[in-house]
């Protein structure tokens, strides 16, 4: 799911370092991050995020980065409570953004559909008439001059 909301994460290195960086896409196995700078691939560090139903903190893989400031993740460990906020976040936004298809599919259903001018009657009509008048102009063509 991609993250509506600014959502600032904190990725903590095994030798103490820091990067900050934004979340913008998160699933129950992974997400994207937007990064100042790219972190090495296969690197395994904590991270840090604060969602709607609290904050959350797992262990993760960084995976090959897919741009200059885009890199994903895969979550290695996740404890229970921090498992549970998880889930609540990504069911959360599925069911919003499940809920506004459905209404957007409801507003659609209940427009009066406009009339559609087929094919056959815009173009081919005046074309068959053209040529019926044509070839009548044809035919009787030698008749009309004499």
């Amino acid at each position: 799911m991609r993250l509506g909301c600014v959502t600032p994460a904190i990725l903590r290195l095994a030798d103490g370092r820091q990067h900050r960086g934004q979340l913008d896409a998160l699933s129950l196995t992974g997400g994207l991050l937007s990064l100042p700078s790219v972190v090495d691939p296969g690197s395994r560090l904590k991270m840090l995020f604060v969602t709607h139903t609290g904050p959350v903190m797992a262990s993760v893989q960084m995976l090959a980065p897919i741009s200059t400031t885009g890199q994903p993740f895969q979550f290695l460990a996740v404890d229970e409570a921090h498992q549970r906020r998880l889930r609540e976040v990504v069911q959360s936004s599925t069911e919003t953004v499940q809920d506004a298809w459905v209404a957007k599919y409801r507003a659609a259903l209940a427009r009066p559909k406009p009339e559609r001018r087929g094919l056959l009657r815009s173009v081919l009509r005046p074309l068959a008439l053209l040529a019926l008048m044509g070839s009548v102009v044809y035919l009787l063509g030698p008749q009309l001059l004499k």
